[in-house]
């Protein structure tokens, strides 16, 4: 098991998530 590898998939998982929340109070 690859801690960076998982880190930089959790990281990327945040930041599409984010950029969801940011895009739902933008166009909603």
């Amino acid at each position: 098991m690859n801690l960076r590898r998982w880190r930089l998939v959790t990281v990327r998982l945040k930041t599409l998530v984010d950029n969801r929340k940011l895009g739902d109070r933008l166009f909603s």
